[in-house]
């Protein structure tokens, strides 16, 4: 990887953290956990920007969705995962057709899926960006226009 990709990794299950952090560390990502959505909130507020977060669904106190919704309002460019061992899997489709979630994450994980999943969420992300953009130019080129 030329440039390092932050991810911020949230689960309760410090197994998960750290056999998912080692893994990503590996691949040459820079990677920061946290064991609750609160602890998430707090890095994000106190540290340099992440590209992804990955959140587990089920946590006590805030599960994941709360916190991709928490991060999505403050930080929408960054790429948000969901990784979960639920057994029914349609409960996030509404979350991902929202744009809420880029990407769910089955448990048990595998490793080349994990890698292609926060490639494909990045490369969502940035594309939404584009097109937001685009949009912005085009409405500035529009509004540029003589008798606009």
């Amino acid at each position: 990887m030329s440039e390092s990709i932050r991810v911020l990794l949230t689960d309760d299950d410090p197994v998960t953290l750290k056999s998912v952090q080692a893994f990503l560390k590996f691949k040459g990502f820079e990677v920061a956990t946290a064991a609750s959505g609160k602890e998430a909130l707090n890095i994000l507020n106190t540290s340099t920007p992440f590209q992804v977060i990955i959140a587990d669904y089920r946590m006590p106190v805030m599960d994941g969705i709360l916190l991709l919704k928490k991060v999505s309002k403050f930080y929408p460019d960054m790429a948000r995962i969901i990784i979960s061992g639920q057994s029914d899997s349609r409960i996030f489709i509404p979350s991902i057709l929202s744009g809420l979630i880029d990407k769910y994450i089955a448990k048990p994980w595998k490793k080349d899926t994990m890698l292609s999943d926060i490639q494909n969420a990045l490369k969502r992300k940035k594309a939404i960006q584009n097109k937001t953009w685009e949009t912005s130019e085009l409405k500035n080129d529009m509004d540029s226009l003589p008798g606009a």
